[in-house]
């Protein structure tokens, strides 16, 4: 027994010196993040000037990108700022022409910034270092903002011509939408749409769950998932599209079955209408509107 505690105290006192070492080829400021508190950090502001239509959100997985509606003239740009921590915190905004370019200004900040998110400021929760796009109420343009290592969410965000959110390695949660296009795609992580509406709606996830909720497409509605199940509840458009490679498909249609032509599918799983096995594939060819929903690997679920 007391050779067994000898060997854990050895593997212990041996993993933490590896890890320092880590965190000392990367240039890991330890002394900074043991002491960073809420008093360390204060907003700044930018505001672009003229015309934005696309945003991009470089590094940051501790940090949202929220979007929010707001009592400014322009397009702003709200983010924390830490005179103490600044090898940790070093945001930079650069406009060009409708582009904003937020990021971190050197290669020294960006490996601190890309390994707190899984170690460091554990006492302050995600939200507290959110990077705001604060809009206009009036703002009724197009707008498209990504980001590579970070979630983007919002709700009740009103208006756009067209709306556009694309993630690397993040989530997507977005509500409350009115536009004529809306596109959300992300590489690794799960998006969420609810409460919007537009003549087309496209979603479409690598790795990731798809769920949209009470969306209206009055031209078609499409989701799309590699790994990740799709859920659409609530939905109306007269051209549903669903395709998933592995995972399962349920979908809830505001309308009637007699509306749709339908085309079901599922290579391994169980095709289900109505909460009624039926074969596969199933193909019903009457109806004004379509609905088609495949799965290579998963179940197919369609209920009216």
């Amino acid at each position: 027994m007391k050779a067994l505690v000898g060997v854990l105290v050895v593997c212990i006192a041996l993993g933490l010196v590896l890890a320092l070492a880590g965190f000392s080829v990367i240039g890991f400021d330890i002394e900074n993040l043991n002491f960073a508190v809420a008093e360390d950090f204060t907003r700044e502001e930018y505001t672009a000037e003229g015309n934005i239509s696309k945003i991009s959100m470089e590094g940051g997985s501790r940090s949202p990108v929220v979007i929010e509606r707001a009592n400014v003239e322009a397009i702003t740009i709200s983010y924390p700022k830490s005179e103490k921590h600044i090898r940790l915190l070093d945001i930079k905004i650069n406009q060009q022409g409708e582009s904003l370019r937020i990021y971190h200004d050197d290669a020294q900040s960006k490996k601190q910034w890309q390994a707190w998110g899984f170690i460091g400021f554990a006492r302050l929760p995600s939200s507290f270092f959110a990077v705001k796009i604060l809009l206009p109420s009036g703002f009724n343009g197009e707008l498209s903002v990504s980001a590579k290592t970070a979630d983007i969410r919002g709700s009740n965000l009103g208006a756009f011509s067209k709306f556009q959110a694309e993630v690397t390695t993040g989530y997507v949660n977005l509500g409350g939408i009115t536009a004529n296009e809306i596109n959300v795609k992300s590489t690794t992580g799960y998006i969420r749409l609810a409460n919007s509406q537009a003549l087309a709606v496209r979603l479409n996830s690598t790795t990731g769950y798809i769920r949209c909720e009470n969306v209206t497409a009055s031209s078609e509605l499409s989701a799309k998932a590699t790994t990740g199940a799709v859920s659409l509840s609530g939905v109306t458009s007269p051209k549903i599209s669903v395709e998933v490679t592995t995972g399962d498909i349920d979908i809830k249609v505001n309308g009637t079955l007699s509306d749709y032509r339908l085309h079901l599918s599922a290579n391994t799983g169980k095709c289900y209408l109505n909460h009624q096995s039926v074969g596969k594939p199933y193909i019903k060819i009457d109806g004004e509107k379509s609905l088609t929903a495949k799965a290579t690997t998963g179940n197919v679920r369609v209920n009216f």
